[in-house]
């Protein structure tokens, strides 16, 4: 997925860790790495530095492909990652280039079980113990989404082109 926004081996070699740091917003590529513990720590913070970065699209477009899927991933390593144990983090790592952004949410949680998931979701059968919005979200959106680390890591490949 790295490939699909041109990223390079060398947005790797000045890793950022703070949001505010301009160079996310200057660099031709830049990679974030951030942490908290929940989501009104990092979903304000990762509104802003996308919406800053990418303030050359349409909000619209960012907001459903992008935003929104973001949010319910934060919420979901938070509440069913994490069961909302103040003790463990929610990492999140973003590398952006001129064409999109790749990013990574993980959670300290035990994972679950991705595929026996989405086979119950994509045969319409009942995948979810509480509102389930977020598979449906992840269906809609024009990014792609996949999942890594047992199901512990929510993965998204953002491009800025509408049509992509």
């Amino acid at each position: 997925m790295l490939q699909d926004i041109d990223a390079s081996e060398k947005v790797f070699s000045g890793i950022l860790s703070e949001a505010t740091d301009q160079a996310f917003l200057q660099r031709d590529q830049a990679c974030l790495a951030i942490k908290g513990k929940t989501p009104a720590e990092l979903l304000p913070v990762l509104n802003e530095v996308f919406s800053k970065r990418f303030s050359d699209i349409e909000y619209d477009y960012l907001f459903r492909n992008l935003l929104y899927p973001l949010k319910k991933a934060v919420g979901n390593a938070y509440k069913r990652g994490n069961h909302k144990d103040p003790g463990k983090w929610i990492h999140v790592e973003i590398i952006v280039t001129p064409k999109g952004a790749f990013v990574d949410v993980t959670d300290e949680g035990s994972g679950f079980d991705v595929q026996g998931i989405l086979e119950k979701f994509l045969a319409g059968d009942k995948y979810f113990t509480h509102g389930g919005s977020g598979f449906k979200q992840f269906k809609k959106t024009k990014a792609v989404v996949s999942f890594a680390n047992g199901g512990s890591t929510w993965r998204l490949r953002f491009l800025k082109n509408i049509e992509a």
